[in-house]
């Protein structure tokens, strides 16, 4: 038996079943679950068993800020906004559909899309979740960590949802969970968030937003934060 402490760090051997095997410091090996831990390097990251059964036949349409003629903001080592964002869309899609999740994208290749008619979708659609994604940007290249904005009372309690497992799954800086006027919020009756998933403008941030363990990390999150927010 070996007790790990917060903070121990372990090589991953393997994931077998959502636990990871992992090299214990006597050179012996031992199984940790992997929805209790955070992953470095390109090991994937594991949801925690049973979310799903709060997914499953949930109408969620995910939005990727930007596209087309919109670039939306280009990070210090030129990273597009509009192409992290499909990105983080489609990957997301990807482990909610795994839930039985019925997922719309509002676009899914680099089109342009007017904000009202990124609304149409959710309305249509009558979506149980809508998830608009971006990547922030400001002249302050030191500036750091996710932001994620509610309008409308009702949408207060999935952002607090979604912003808390984020936080917890990317370690980023939490700036908090507010209300802001965005037209796909403002203009949305159905429980409706816009998060800003880090800095572009901050160039190490953006080396870290790039990487694959970020962007497994950060869909966790948001993942886990909407499967907490049906459960209750």
């Amino acid at each position: 038996m070996h007790r790990a402490n917060k903070g121990d760090s372990f090589e991953i051997i393997s994931l077998n079943d959502d636990w990871y095997e992992v090299r214990l410091p006597n050179g012996g090996t031992g199984f940790v679950a992997g929805w209790i831990v955070k992953v470095e390097g390109s090991a994937p990251a594991v949801t925690k068993p049973g979310a799903e059964q709060h997914l499953e036949n949930k109408t969620i349409v995910l939005d990727p800020g930007h596209g087309g003629r919109d670039n939306g903001t280009t990070g210090a080592r030129g990273t597009r906004e509009k192409d992290i964002t499909i990105r983080t869309a489609q990957l997301l899609a990807d482990k909610l559909r795994s839930a039985g999740a019925n997922v719309i994208l509002t676009r899914s290749g680099d089109t342009y899309l007017p904000l009202p008619s990124r609304v149409g979708i959710s309305h249509y659609h009558n979506a149980d979740a809508f998830i608009s994604i971006h990547y922030d940007s400001t002249p302050d290249r030191t500036a750091r960590g996710a932001t994620t904005y509610y309008y409308h009372p009702f949408q207060q309690e999935l952002a607090a949802n979604i912003h808390s497992n984020v936080i917890a799954m990317t370690n980023l800086r939490d700036r908090g969970y507010r209300a802001g006027d965005y037209h796909v919020i403002r203009e949305n009756k159905r429980n409706a968030v816009l998060i800003e998933l880090g800095y572009l403008s901050n160039p190490a941030e953006e080396a870290l937003i790039s990487s694959a363990q970020y962007q497994q990390s950060a869909t966790a999150g948001i993942y886990q934060g909407l499967a907490r927010y049906f459960k209750n």
